[in-house]
């Protein structure tokens, strides 16, 4: 069974949420507008694992090894949520399905995700007012094609 990313989110410094984006098993985004009662509970759910993770960040991510961009943080309900912490504190979170064996490769679209990031902060057309959600479409896409390209890629390992 395939390895799916099923959630992104990426969390502020003072551990409010930026950018939680689900994706179901076609890699498609689940945008809560369009969504059914199951997505928006899935939705839910991802707001609350990110938030879960948020507890063993710092612990997680202060004690791993120099090479390493990520770690796992927790498994719930299924879903395993890996984690990268920048330099200025922001906390990129992807959820993946739990298999009995955790050993996902994500340094690359973690560091794809902080890469989407940057351009983003970085954008001088941007509103800058501190630490907002992240509403931008350009990121949305980025974050898509990144999360899709992964999701292809192990739907085809089946």
């Amino acid at each position: 069974m395939p390895v799916i990313i099923r959630f992104v989110s990426v969390i502020g410094s003072n551990n409010s949420p930026l950018y939680i984006r689900g994706f179901n098993l076609t890699g498609e985004e689940e945008d809560g507008l369009t969504a059914d009662l199951t997505t928006n509970k899935e939705l839910l759910q991802y707001h609350f694992l990110s938030h879960m993770a948020l507890d063993y960040v710092v612990s997680q991510l202060s004690h791993t090894e120099s090479t390493k961009d990520y770690a796992l943080l927790l498994v719930h309900s299924g879903i395993a949520v890996f984690g990268s912490l920048t330099n200025t504190g922001i906390k990129i979170l992807i959820g993946i399905d739990a298999q009995e064996s955790v050993r996902a490769d994500l340094r690359t679209t973690m560091r794809l995700l902080n890469r989407a990031y940057i351009s983003y902060i970085c954008n001088p057309f941007k509103e800058s007012k501190g630490q907002q959600q992240i509403t931008s479409k350009a990121f949305n896409n980025q974050v898509r094609n990144i999360v899709n390209a992964w999701n292809s890629a192990a739907a085809g390992f089946m």
